[in-house]
């Protein structure tokens, strides 16, 4: 699905969200809110690591590794907000 879809039509958002809860993928957690910053200070970390490392081009693929990281922190932290938890975030919790 193009992401500009969720934009455009919410109810194809809300249909998606819910199969993801259905398949365990994500759930709402009282707590999500608590990680947000977490979250955004691991994504700062892996930016930090980037920047310092982005001429050397003998490390491109720890480079391209940081930003991955970056991102997937960010978009937890975006989950977060909303009050989500990841099936990856469940498994560190409740394992």
């Amino acid at each position: 699905m193009n992401i500009n879809q969720y934009y455009e039509n919410e109810k194809s958002l809300i249909k998606d969200l819910k199969q993801f809860e259905e398949e365990k993928l994500l759930r709402k957690e009282s707590f999500a809110k608590n990680l947000i910053h977490a979250h955004i200070d691991k994504s700062k970390h892996n930016l930090k690591f980037v920047n310092k490392n982005i001429t050397d081009e003998e490390f491109n693929d720890w480079t391209i590794t940081g930003l991955y990281y970056a991102a997937y922190h960010a978009a937890l932290a975006l989950l977060a907000n909303k009050g989500y938890i990841s099936k990856i975030m469940m498994q560190h919790y409740y394992s």
